[in-house]
């Protein structure tokens, strides 16, 4: 299995890990626990956790915390009565001739993981967009255009290349900065749109 402080660059990537410890039974089974993708504004990745206490800044997996970089894109509640209980009810309930227990378990839980997603109602990558223009590197970004115009095509390019923020994250940071209301989009003498912060705003 992957190490469990695997960053990944792909969201994807960082759902089918946490099916994977779901499926192992790698979590807290606490009357609040939960288990988590995450998001990291440093290291612009996503990982996953197991805490012991939901919606809070208790103890975890390995002694670790979440704080204020972090920012949770999904929950998964895995307390007795939403997670395993339920499950093996269901399963009580619902056991088909042709899958085994083991079976029956994955796409329950892939249901639960399925249900939580559409509970947040908004794309993961938005989410993750969203948090990373509050974040000290995409803010940095953003100053520099005021002194360094970019291309506008070049934008998501250069997220990716100079932060390592994860492409389909950078191509959305890239259409914020666009929007912004403190941008200037002008064509070059090349015919190039170029990108710039206002110089009054600095």
């Amino acid at each position: 299995m992957t190490d469990r402080n695997t960053i990944f660059q792909n969201f994807d990537a960082a759902l089918d890990e946490l099916k994977q410890r779901l499926y192992n039974g790698e979590y807290y089974k606490t009357p609040n626990s939960c288990a988590y993708v995450l998001y990291n504004l440093e290291i612009h990745g996503f990982r996953t956790f197991a805490s012991s206490l939901c919606n809070g800044t208790s103890t975890g997996e390995d002694g670790m915390s979440e704080y204020s970089a972090t920012i949770k894109v999904l929950e998964i509640k895995t307390n007795q009565d939403e997670f395993d209980g339920y499950i093996d009810k269901r399963i009580n309930q619902d056991l088909l001739e042709n899958l085994s227990k083991e079976e029956c378990r994955k796409l329950l839980i892939d249901y639960l993981v399925h249900l939580g997603l559409e509970k947040i109602q908004t794309n993961p990558l938005d989410i993750a967009a969203k948090h990373e223009m509050q974040s000290k590197d995409v803010n940095g970004f953003m100053n520099k255009l005021q002194s360094t115009p970019q291309k506008v095509d070049d934008l998501p390019l250069l997220l990716a290349g100079w932060y390592r923020i994860p492409p389909a994250v950078a191509r959305l940071v890239a259409k914020n900065i666009i929007e912004d209301k403190n941008m200037e989009i002008y064509t070059d003498n090349t015919g190039q749109k170029c990108i710039k912060l206002q110089s009054t705003l600095l």
